[in-house]
């Protein structure tokens, strides 16, 4: 049954990535830098909010970190424009990409974890 939940994460969040990796097509490599970001702070926050604190169960919180999230960012589409920038000699533009993309997930899936914290805290009512 968790794999039905997977399956179904997973088919929405590689719809989510193709559709942004097409608006931001023009703007190589954005889109994919834009979708392994958002991914990394989505996760951090729904670790940290939901996993984290039991408000899910199960198959659901797989559905959605592994399926939905995990397949809407993409190491593998990542790691082929850093190869096709190195191809194309663009060598400072690897660089920044690499460098911003590493830095720049860490720091907000950490962002977002601290927030899905923050977030648990409270209740409703915005008591603690």
């Amino acid at each position: 049954m968790i794999y039905l939940f997977v399956g179904i994460g997973g088919a929405i969040g590689s719809i989510m990535r193709y559709f942004l990796s097409i608006a931001f097509q023009p703007i190589f490599p954005i889109g994919t830098f834009a979708v392994n970001i958002i991914g990394s702070f989505c996760l951090g926050l729904f670790h940290a909010f939901f996993i984290m604190q039991n408000r899910i169960n199960l198959y659901l919180a797989k559905g959605i970190s592994v399926g939905l999230i995990g397949s809407f960012t993409t190491f593998s589409a990542f790691s082929n424009e850093m190869a096709m920038l190195i191809n194309d000699e663009k060598f400072a533009l690897a660089f920044i990409y690499i460098f911003v993309s590493l830095f720049g997930g860490l720091l907000l899936a950490w962002t977002g974890f601290r927030l899905g914290r923050l977030f648990a805290r409270y209740d409703g009512d915005g008591n603690e």
